[in-house]
């Protein structure tokens, strides 16, 4: 079984959602639970209407330096522009 950890996100998004993680350096938190979870980490690239999604030079960030500790990073993303 490989693990990913926590679902973390971006302290821009609702903070509406008990089952994730808001963090204020999303890069770091991400390296963490790559390290600690089989290579893997979760991201929520954004979660309602309300707010905007997580910007896509910190996507890159986050993806950039998960791979530089040899992991990956799935993320969901509802709306199509966040992509």
């Amino acid at each position: 079984m490989i693990t990913a950890g926590r679902w973390l996100a971006w302290a821009g998004l609702s903070r509406s959602a008990d089952f994730h993680t808001v963090t204020g350096d999303l890069v770091a938190a991400a390296v963490a639970e790559a390290k600690a979870h089989d290579g893997w980490c979760k991201l929520m690239g954004d979660w309602d209407y309300e707010s905007d999604p997580v910007p896509y030079d910190i996507l890159r960030a986050v993806t950039d330096a998960v791979h530089a500790v040899g992991g990956g990073s799935p993320r969901t993303v509802s709306r199509r522009a966040a992509c």
